[in-house]
């Protein structure tokens, strides 16, 4: 039986939450419950509270709770209510809010400031909703799948977890979305000599580092390819794991702050890879996302350390490099994973063997309806259906998460392949791998408008547009685009 513990708030969001928190998902086993969705009488409850809402930007707390306290079918009422609530928060989900939310202003510019809707009355966060699972939903199995606009992210979840918001002048809009977001996968090393190897034995076992070497042949790439990437039309650029140190990332930073864009260019965000970038004993595998001044916008610790078994270091051909005992990375555990509030969705960066901890990492991720993925990997070639991709396909079936997925040719180069998979898209319908001969080809993942849809499902891919007569961007190297259907 559903209870509600205290008297309800008139905050539309808080309302919601309240209402939420009050319903039980074992109430949906029940063909009852199944019911309520097609229910004349849901249906014309949900009609006034979300006219209501739309007019005034309240309800009455007070008289909700009336209206349900006093009915035999309370659990039927709240669900009415909830439902009413949910579709007038579709005129404030910034990825489906008409250009005026009219009496709900406060409501969408709450979310501006603090990047959630509901207020500190109430516990966790109600967040707009940004992705749907792949998985296809024919009964509503839980109170997560029966609203289209918001998700609801528990207390103790939202408290295990660190939340960002990007910058309003570096984040995307609504015409960006509309064009579609440009993703460029880069695997910018493909020389094992441009790295340095290590094993060391610490807590009775080996560790290994590896990092990028100082040199002015890797520090002269990154000018060619911010010129590259301006020119060529991406939005987002993906740099693998492992290709980032304190000296690139300054050499980044100087490049970016010191370059004026192409005319033409939309490059905004660069994830410039992850590597220790702090003086630290043992080091942090950070990956940081920059804008197109330079500046950080979001930074990620990896979370768990990769263990190299003797037979990888064989098959990958590493023992001359790190020996043939089994070994951990030397790493400094990051212990939060940052959910970031974005203009193109939720954003995680998930950093190699972060991706596949799906039994630790998939609540959190699940629970806040992350949309987007940056997972920067340094392993073998990059094949469909293979790890990277089948811990891809579980985020994309629970949450409708796009997993992009960025890793550099040097294991590749060490197994003696020359033209190579360094990336991977995946969304809920579909997936496509790019293919890279050097460290700076470029692969791109069209990523679509999100548009609400009618009905639970993910989005579909088809092969991007290059046009012939361009030989100078046709000779790069595409992925996919992602479209709507």
């Amino acid at each position: 039986m559903s209870t509600i513990c205290q008297p309800l708030l008139d905050d539309p969001a808080d309302l919601f939450t309240q209402l939420y928190d009050a319903l039980d998902d074992d109430l949906f086993r029940t063909e009852e419950a199944q019911g309520w969705l097609t229910s004349e009488r849901v249906q014309e409850i949900a009609a006034i509270v979300e006219e209501q809402l739309i007019a005034q930007g309240t309800l009455n707390g007070e008289e909700v709770e009336e209206s349900i306290e006093f009915a035999a079918d309370s659990e039927e009422r709240i669900f009415a209510h909830l439902l009413g609530l949910d579709r007038a928060f579709s005129y404030v989900n910034p990825l489906t809010a008409t250009y005026d939310p009219a009496a709900l202003l406060p409501l969408s510019s709450r979310y501006v400031l603090t990047g959630q809707f509901n207020t500190e009355n109430t516990t966790g966060a109600l967040l707009p909703r940004v992705a749907f699972p792949g998985r296809e939903i024919l009964d509503v199995e839980t109170r997560a799948d029966a609203f289209v606009s918001v998700v609801r992210v528990p207390q103790d979840v939202w408290e295990r977890t660190d939340h960002s918001k990007i910058r309003n002048d570096a984040d995307f809009g609504r015409r960006d979305r509309e064009r579609g977001i440009a993703v460029a996968c880069i695997p910018f090393l493909a020389d094992p000599n441009e790295l340095t190897w290590q094993v060391e034995r610490r807590g009775g076992r080996p560790r290994f580092r590896i990092a990028p070497k100082r040199g002015d042949q890797t520090r002269d790439r990154v000018g060619r390819l911010v010129r590259a990437l301006d020119d060529l039309g991406a939005n987002v650029v993906v740099v693998p794991e492992l290709c980032l140190s304190a000296e690139l990332l300054e050499t980044w930073q100087q490049v970016l702050a010191e370059s004026l864009p192409l005319p033409g260019s939309v490059l905004r965000w660069i994830f410039v890879g992850t590597g220790s970038v702090a003086l630290e004993e043992p080091p942090r595998n950070r990956g940081v996302l920059l804008d197109r001044s330079g500046d950080i916008l979001l930074s990620q610790d990896k979370l768990y350390a990769f263990t190299i078994t003797t037979e990888q270091l064989r098959d990958w051909r590493l023992t001359e490099l790190l020996g043939e005992e089994t070994a951990v990375e030397s790493l400094a555990r990051g212990d939060r994973i940052t959910v970031a509030e974005s203009g193109i969705g939720r954003l995680v960066i998930l950093i190699c063997e972060d991706l596949s901890r799906v039994s630790d990492l998939s609540n959190p991720l699940v629970a806040h309806g992350v949309s987007l993925a940056l997972a920067p990997v340094f392993s073998k070639p990059t094949l469909e259906h293979h790890w990277e991709h089948s811990h891809a396909k579980v985020y994309a079936q629970a949450a409708g998460t796009q997993v992009v997925i960025s890793n550099s040719l040097v294991v590749a180069r060490l197994m003696g392949e020359e033209h190579a998979g360094t990336s991977l898209a995946h969304s809920p319908d579909g997936h496509e791998v790019g293919r890279s001969e050097n460290e700076e080809t470029i692969s791109m993942f069209r990523l679509s408008a999100w548009r609400h849809p009618q009905v639970m499902g993910g989005l579909r891919i088809e092969p991007a547009d290059v046009d012939p007569e361009e030989p100078e961007r046709s000779s790069r190297e595409f992925g996919t685009r992602f479209v709507d259907p």
